[in-house]
């Protein structure tokens, strides 16, 4: 099968990260609160889950573009698999919890920002992996693939990475951190 590799590395992924919504579903007995004061003056703005949703699309939009380089396509899903274990281990040894403020379910944007709600627990924010897996997608299209283009998304990747805190996803901490992780890991195996 000519796309053989491609396939089993981009199911791989998938299924490394489909790990973090295991970890999600575990209900925690301790856990820590790490906010910061910049944490209390972001307020809910539920029109940015639709730059959360945007993710989705930034994280797995490299496996289109370098879907013939099966090189680039191991060396992204070896990031992504190492980001993905690197987050669940934090998320188990120390699980963070936000809290969310009450929405009503009127309106698209909340019925979106309640959808990832109810997906996603409020544990498992420290690191961030939003912004951790955003990162190492901005930096394989800077380094892999021409600058200029990656620059011309580079709005949609920050606007991705602030979504995190206005819908009240992530406190400022753990969107340093992560960004600091998917840095590292970029940088350790690219």
């Amino acid at each position: 099968m000519k796309y053989a590799v491609q396939i089993i590395y981009f199911a791989l992924f998938l299924l490394f990260w489909s790990m973090y919504l295991v970890t999600n579903k575990i209900k925690r007995r301790r856990f820590y609160r790490i906010n910061h004061k910049i944490d209390s003056k972001i307020k809910l703005n539920t029109k940015f889950s639709v730059f959360y949703s945007l993710y989705f699309i930034e994280v797995l939009i490299l496996y289109y573009i370098f879907f013939n380089n099966v090189i680039l396509i191991i060396k992204i899903t070896e990031m992504y698999i190492v980001a993905t274990i690197v987050h669940n281990l934090f998320f188990l040894a120390f699980p963070v919890y936000i809290e969310r403020p009450k929405i009503s379910d009127k309106g698209f944007f909340n019925k979106l920002t309640l959808l990832y709600y109810k997906i996603d627990e409020p544990f498992n924010t420290f690191p961030s992996m939003h912004i951790s897996m955003i990162t190492i997608a901005f930096l394989s299209l800077y380094f892999f693939w021409y600058k200029t283009y990656a620059l011309l998304l580079l709005p949609f990747y920050f606007l991705t990475a602030i979504s995190t805190f206005y819908i009240k996803q992530h406190y400022f901490v753990d969107a340093v951190s992560g960004f600091l992780l998917g840095l590292i890991i970029f940088i350790v195996l690219r």
